[in-house]
């Protein structure tokens, strides 16, 4: 393995690890009619008529609404919810913080609506792009890596600030300078490693700091409710209703198509890395991407819900008659790169036949993998390229979005979905 692809391999397992990645704001409510293009809707659930919502797919949240306030209740991954959450947030209207009555004695007081917010992580720029809310995101850390044009475009113009020291999963919080942007409210994501935890410090120096694990998310659809805790924030869960129940129709509409298919191909998931091979549990958001998608994961039979690691050798067994392939290495553009990290990859029946897709088809201009923001909030886009690439009859002309089928050749360019499929 050379050098460049044992650099990939860090990375690689970072990303396993969470995935599956001031100035002149306005204080003027958000324009949330800037969400994505939408088709006309039914009926919808009442909860929706007093800006409410409703969590149904999520597990690592809940939000209840009482006297005047919300209270959101964000539970440690892994915990079912109705269990002790992990962390509460009582959410008032500005300027009632002491007034507000029956205010729990545990969880932290947040006015709402939040005016500016600085996140840590990329994955969560599309949730505020489909609430219309990118205008109150004053910092963001490693903000090269944000591939959303507009909030790109705001932090070309300096109208949000850099706000992380160093590089990688390991970045921490300039706390000196989140403390110049005056934000309302932190976001980052979830963990209990020490070496990941820049969140710390900033909680520490007193400022609100709210984490979010949609991550850990076992269904593709309990990953995009997560735009519901970002809504609650702001004051637009109506708009978030609208914009989930959207995605929930097609990305359900989608699924009812494989129902029915007569072969459900093999997958296999991931690559080896200095000996082990991280899969995705059977339970996992990816394990069932793949059933929606009308295919069956090598390891359905893995009752976890996260990824975990396994003996190369262990898995190189399983998946060598799998009918595809997707890898997961940002490297893998080709099947010659592939070969040249392990001559044993050649085995694989996938390989043989040109069934190998990775999912670096999306890198945006600062060398972010949009497979790891654009998704999380897109879910039904996901499912399209995933049917496209199992069940191409299903989906004609669909061109993939997030995956890349691999050429034998990287002088031979992407090749179109389907080229080598025999």
């Amino acid at each position: 393995m050379n050098r460049r692809s044992e650099k990939s391999g860090r990375i690689l397992c970072l990303l396993i690890v969470i995935l599956w990645s001031g100035c002149g704001t306005s204080s003027d409510p958000p324009s949330i009619g800037r969400a994505a293009e939408r088709e006309p809707q039914g009926e919808r659930p009442a909860a929706t008529a007093l800006n409410q919502c409703r969590i149904r797919y999520a597990r690592g949240f809940d939000v209840s609404y009482r006297d005047g306030c919300k209270i959101v209740t964000v539970f440690e991954p892994g915990q079912a919810p109705g269990s002790k959450g992990a962390a509460t947030f009582v959410l008032v209207p500005r300027g009632t913080r002491r007034s507000t009555p029956v205010v729990p004695t545990e969880g932290t007081v947040i006015e709402i609506p939040v005016r500016r917010v600085v996140l840590r992580s990329a994955s969560h720029v599309p949730f505020f792009s489909m609430l219309g809310l990118t205008d109150r995101i004053v910092g963001i850390a490693q903000g090269k890596y944000v591939n959303d044009p507009e909030v790109s475009d705001l932090i070309r113009r300096g109208l949000i600030a850099e706000v992380g020291v160093g590089s990688g999963m390991t970045d921490q919080f300039d706390v000196e300078r989140l403390f110049s942007l005056h934000p309302d409210l932190v976001l980052s994501w979830w963990t209990n490693n020490p070496a990941y935890a820049a969140h710390i410090k900033v909680q520490d120096a007193g400022l609100p700091v709210a984490l979010l694990s949609d991550y850990e998310e076992s269904t593709p659809l309990g990953r995009a409710e997560w735009v519901k805790f970002i809504a609650v924030f702001f004051d637009v869960e109506a708009e978030a209703e609208r914009v989930f129940n959207d995605i929930e129709r097609r990305y359900l509409a989608m699924a009812a198509k494989t129902k029915w298919v007569h072969h459900r191909p093999t997958v296999l998931y991931g690559n080896s890395y200095r000996g082990s091979w991280y899969i995705a549990g059977g339970k996992s958001y990816f394990a069932n991407l793949v059933r929606d998608a009308g295919g069956e994961y090598v390891w359905a039979d893995d009752n976890s819900t996260g990824s975990r690691p396994v003996n190369a050798e262990t898995s190189l067994i399983r998946g060598r008659n799998a009918d595809y392939w997707l890898t997961q290495n940002q490297n893998h553009c080709s099947l010659a790169s592939i070969a040249a990290e392990d001559s044993r990859y050649k085995l694989f029946r996938s390989f043989q036949v040109g069934r190998v897709y990775s999912n670096n088809g999306k890198i945006g201009p600062g060398g972010g993998n949009d497979y790891y923001q654009g998704t999380t909030a897109r879910p039904d886009l996901l499912l399209a390229d995933m049917i496209a690439i199992l069940h191409p009859e299903l989906f004609p002309g669909h061109k993939l979005i997030w995956h890349l089928h691999l050429p034998p050749n990287l002088s031979d360019g992407a090749a179109d979905t389907g080229a080598y499929r025999k």
